[in-house]
C-alpha cells in the first residue's frame, strides 16, 4: 500500500528526482495512423450514438472537419463532427506537439504579508518547522521556514546537574542542552520549575524519554508542540517579517470586549477566554479554488480494485467539478463503449482515443 505523503513530502520528492519542471508533449495524431477500418467504424458508430443524445457538449478527440470561424471571434479553430460544434481557442495549436510544464517546488519565501495558515509540518533535512500558508490574492501555497529556533524538547523534574550525569542522554548524538523553564500545573494550580531537555530532532524524544523517570510533553507531535508554544491558529490570517509571527485581527477586540463583558457580565479571567474564541468566529474566511476529481480505473475482474502502485490498467474516465463552474467529464474510447442511455447533466463529455492525452489534459485544468 502506497505511504501518503505530505504537501512538503510531495514537493521535495518531486524535486529530488528531477520532476521539479515536467514537460510533456502531445502530437496530434489523426484517426488514420491509430485506427484500424473496424476501430474507425466503431468510432463513427459512437459519434453518431452521441450526436443522438441530449448530452449539452461532446467532443471527440480523434479526426475532425475544420471550418472557419465566425468574423470577429476569438476562437482560433472550429470543427464539426457528425454534427457536434467543437471551438478551440485561436492559442491551441492542436497540429503541433504540445508542451506543458507542471511545476512542484514549493514556493519557499521569506516574509508573509497577510496569507492564511493552512499546517504546519517538519523538514527533516534541515531540521526545521515549516508554515504553509495559502494566499488568497494568487491562490497559491507559500511555505515560510521556522526562524525563531524553535526545537523538540520534553520536560522532566530531574534537576539539571542530575540529567547532566545521565550519560545515555547527554552522550546521544542529538542531544542538544538542558534549561530551566516555569510551568503551570493545572493539577495543583500552582507553578513549577521543571527540566527542560532540547533534542535536535523529534526523533530523539521518543529514545531520551526513556531514559529519565517521568517525562512531560514528550509524546506531542513536534508539529503540534511548535502550534501550542508559538500560540498558532491553523485557519486565521498571519503576517510574518523575520522571526515575528504575527496575527491578524479583522475585529476590535475592545469593542468585542465592551460586547461580551456587558451581554454576558463574565469575571475578567472568563471574559479573556470568551474574547478569544469570539474573535474566530468574527474573522474572515477566504474561498479557495476547490475541484472534486472521482477517477476510474479499469479491470478485467469484476470486484477487484486496481492496484495503485503497479498501474497496471489504464484510466478510463475522469469527472471534474469545481466551484468555478468547471464541469467536464474525460472518457477513454474502448471496445464495446456504448450510450446505455442520455445524459442529464449539465457537463461537457470528452472522448479520447489515448489515455496519454486524456491525463495531459486532466493535469492542465488541475493547475488552473
Amino acid at each position: 500500500m502506497s505511504k501518503n505523503k505530505s504537501l512538503l513530502e510531495f514537493t521535495k520528492s518531486k524535486k529530488k528526482n528531477g520532476y521539479s519542471k515536467q514537460e510533456v508533449s502531445i502530437p496530434h495524431i489523426s484517426s488514420s495512423e491509430t485506427q484500424t477500418p473496424s476501430d474507425a467504424a466503431k468510432v463513427d458508430s459512437l459519434k453518431k450514438s452521441l450526436a443522438e443524445s441530449s448530452s449539452p457538449s461532446i467532443r471527440i478527440a480523434d479526426q475532425y472537419v475544420e471550418t472557419p470561424p465566425e468574423s470577429g471571434s476569438k476562437i482560433g479553430k472550429l470543427y464539426e463532427v457528425s454534427g457536434i460544434r467543437v471551438e478551440v481557442p485561436e492559442n491551441l495549436n492542436i497540429e503541433n506537439p504540445r508542451t506543458i510544464k507542471f511545476n512542484t517546488s514549493p514556493n519557499i519565501i521569506d516574509k508573509v504579508d497577510n496569507a492564511y495558515l493552512m499546517q504546519i509540518e517538519y523538514d527533516g533535512e534541515l531540521k526545521k518547522a515549516v508554515l504553509i500558508f495559502y494566499n488568497s490574492n494568487t491562490h497559491e501555497l507559500v511555505y515560510w521556514y521556522d526562524k525563531t529556533g524553535h526545537k523538540p524538547y520534553f520536560l522532566t523534574d530531574i534537576p539539571p546537574d542530575k540529567v547532566n550525569k545521565i550519560g545515555e542522554v547527554t552522550r546521544h548524538s542529538s542531544f542538544e542542552s538542558v534549561e530551566i523553564v516555569e510551568k503551570f500545573d493545572p493539577l495543583n494550580s500552582t507553578k513549577r520549575l521543571l527540566t527542560k531537555i532540547v533534542t535536535k530532532d523529534p526523533v530523539a524524544v521518543r529514545t531520551l524519554r526513556t531514559k529519565v523517570p517521568i517525562a512531560w510533553e514528550a509524546n506531542i507531535r513536534y508539529h503540534i508542540n511548535y502550534i501550542y508554544d508559538r500560540q498558532l491558529i491553523p485557519g486565521l490570517p498571519y503576517t510574518i517579517y523575520g522571526d515575528r509571527i504575527i496575527e491578524i485581527y479583522d475585529v476590535d477586540i475592545e469593542s468585542l470586549r465592551e460586547s461580551i463583558v456587558k451581554m454576558l457580565a463574565l469575571p475578567p479571567e472568563s471574559s479573556d477566554i470568551a474574547i478569544h474564541f469570539a474573535k474566530l468566529f468574527e474573522s474572515k474566511w477566504f474561498t479557495p479554488k476547490r475541484i472534486a476529481v472521482d477517477i476510474e480505473v479499469y479491470t478485467p475482474f469484476e470486484g477487484r480494485v486496481p492496484s495503485p502502485d503497479i498501474a497496471e490498467y489504464p484510466i478510463i474516465s475522469i469527472a471534474l467539478a469545481s466551484n468555478d463552474n468547471i464541469k467536464k467529464v474525460f472518457v477513454l474510447f474502448r471496445e464495446n463503449l456504448k450510450i446505455l442511455k442520455d445524459v442529464v447533466c449539465d457537463a461537457d463529455i470528452e472522448i479520447y482515443d489515448n489515455e496519454y492525452g486524456m491525463m495531459i489534459d486532466f493535469l492542465s485544468i488541475i493547475l488552473q
